[in-house]
């Protein structure tokens, strides 16, 4: 499997995926080399390489431990950014193994955010986190130059989903989604399809119908749900068992 997530991240990241022996690519720069030895500390293996320095070498030695049935991961706008803006490893490297390549995004409750190009966030103490994954895509083997940017396209919606969600629904509510989760199982959606692709226009043209709600207000509807339950629930739990 090849992993990827936003490098303001990277902190909530390597606590969530701790001790599976994941491999992540670290360049050999003096900031790689201090990431790369607390990483070691939480269980994962280091890489060396990165997409700004050693890039082939990097993505060589990430090719050669999937083939050996290890998960990799990339902070895929590491190591210097822009922000949220995927590079296209993954997708090489997932054509060249046939590995599935799945994105994911972690809000945490209290965080303290730093300064940086990314804004790092950096978990307070006893903070709870909600970790949210896409699907699963697959990048054929025989993919030319066209299709590996389509599915880049698509590693990079699928990025930009599982933090939209996340955004979008703190929004409605007036908080900030990075520092107010609460992680509930009884909401937790099932596994998503292995590929579910489609094109709404063609509805619009053929059939004449075009989505009367959209995504915010689809996220808008979904939060005001869980806000009514949450205030059907909340007077019976000061009731206690009903005999």
């Amino acid at each position: 499997m090849i992993l990827s997530f936003w490098h303001s991240c990277i902190f909530p990241a390597i606590y969530v995926w701790r001790n599976l022996q994941i491999r992540v690519m670290s360049s050999d720069s003096f900031d790689g080399e201090w990431t790369g030895r607390i990483i070691r500390k939480f269980g994962f293996v280091k890489v060396r390489g990165s997409s700004s320095r050693g890039a082939v070498r990097g993505l060589l030695g990430m090719r050669k431990e999937v083939e050996q049935n290890s998960t990799v991961a990339f902070t895929i706008d590491g190591p210097r950014g822009p922000r949220y803006v995927a590079k296209p490893g993954p997708v090489l490297l997932a054509r060249a193994t046939g590995a599935p390549m799945v994105a994911f995004h972690i809000a945490v409750e209290n965080v303290w955010t730093l300064n940086t190009w990314d804004k790092v966030m950096i978990p307070k103490p006893f903070s709870r986190a909600l970790l949210r994954i896409s699907r699963q895509i697959m990048v054929p083997a025989n993919a030319d130059d066209a299709e590996r940017e389509r599915f880049h396209e698509e590693l990079q919606a699928a990025l930009d989903r599982v933090r939209e969600f996340a955004e979008a629904a703190f929004a409605h509510v007036d908080l900030d989604w990075e520092k107010y989760v609460k992680h509930d199982p009884r909401y937790e959606r099932p596994a998503e399809v292995d590929l579910l692709i489609g094109d709404a226009s063609k509805a619009k043209k053929v059939l004449g119908w075009e989505p009367k709600v959209r995504f915010k207000d689809l996220v808008r509807i979904m939060v005001d749900a869980d806000m009514e339950l949450l205030s059907r629930e909340t007077p019976r739990k000061h009731l206690g068992k009903l005999p």
